[in-house]
């Protein structure tokens, strides 16, 4: 209801329609109308009421769309007695204002001097030194956050919004990729404890990885010599990893080269829920003391060798069955 023109305000698409062609082609006008009216700028007051910066932001919007809108607000404030000093007079240039001096000037009033200190050398990590670099991006795309106090990204949070509704810019747009965090906690399996979910998610921000696509593009090799990543955050990863390649209909065994998998690496990857981590550790360590490290090598022995190994019990001869079905439906060996 907020956003309904009150009695004697002038509409966008009069005034534009009026005095648009005066500053533009006709599809330009008919542009700037409908980009404005997607903004939720319906009267020519509430084009008034915002920033160069913000009307410079709304999506879609070309730089002659850009211009033929700024050209009709200047009109339609000088036809009608406006003073841009006097309408904007606390509005912050986002290009000058200082990241650090913002964040200590407004987080003492919702925090503590160490979670203030801690956000400041987060952002001169990051490189970031403006306001306008900050608010360019969403929050969670300086995913190294993560390695430091859950309050920083709180506090950061905080100040990010603060400073886009105090100046009135346009909302921080979400990029195409897929966010890990929003990913593994929406499609996480229901055996998966929230404990495992938030460490995993921590440990991957850390080392650079923020996204699934970015997950995807790296091998299943390199995602296991992640530093302090534990068996169970390993086998989640597999899963969701293998589950949204499966959906984007991306090609795991070009990026993986199965020919090179190790024996650990493999079977973790693949373990699944079906045998105990106990069983496949004792498995792995059995196959590794054989001199048999790679698939390749398991896979090159006479079809049931390995049954004749000592000192292997029936689970584990399941274990090696198992993973070398699954070799072969992935290597397509006929």
């Amino acid at each position: 209801m907020e956003n309904l023109p009150r009695a004697g305000e002038v509409l966008i698409s009069e005034y534009f329609s009026e005095y648009g062609s005066r500053f533009g082609e006709s599809s330009i006008v008919e542009r700037a109308i409908n980009s404005l009216e997607r903004a939720n700028i319906g009267t020519m007051d509430q084009l008034c009421a915002k920033p160069v910066k913000y009307i410079e932001k709304i999506r879609n919007v070309g730089a002659k769309t850009v211009e033929l809108i700024i050209n009709l607000r200047n009109k339609y404030m000088g036809d009608n007695g406006y003073d841009l000093d006097s309408v904007f007079p606390d509005i912050s240039n986002p290009a000058e204002t200082s990241v650090e001096k913002y964040i200590e000037e407004h987080g003492i009033s919702v925090t503590s001097p160490f979670i203030i200190c801690e956000a400041t050398n987060a952002m001169r990590d990051a490189a970031v030194k403006t306001m306008d670099q900050f608010c360019s991006k969403p929050i969670r795309s300086f995913h190294r956050l993560y390695g430091r106090s859950p309050g920083v990204y709180t506090l950061l949070s905080y100040i990010q919004y603060k400073f886009i509704e105090d100046n009135g810019l346009p909302p921080v747009p979400d990029p195409a990729e897929t966010y890990i965090e929003d990913y593994f906690r929406g499609s996480a399996p229901t055996e998966v404890t929230k404990n495992v979910i938030n460490k995993t998610i921590a440990r991957l921000y850390v080392s650079d990885i923020n996204t699934m696509e970015l997950l995807c593009s790296r091998s299943i090799e390199d995602i296991y010599k992640i530093p302090s990543l534990g068996n169970k955050s390993f086998e989640f990863i597999a899963r969701m990893r293998n589950m949204f390649a499966k959906e984007k209909g991306i090609d795991l065994t070009r990026i993986d080269a199965p020919s090179v998998y190790s024996i650990k690496t493999y079977f973790k990857s693949n373990n699944l829920p079906l045998f105990n981590e106990k069983t496949v550790n004792a498995v792995i360590n059995y196959l590794e003391s054989r001199g048999i490290n790679n698939m390749e090598e398991l896979f090159s022995l006479p079809l049931n060798e390995f049954l004749r190994f000592r000192g292997l019990g029936v689970k584990s001869k399941k274990v090696i069955s198992y993973m070398l079905e699954v070799y072969v439906k992935e290597k397509d060996y006929r």
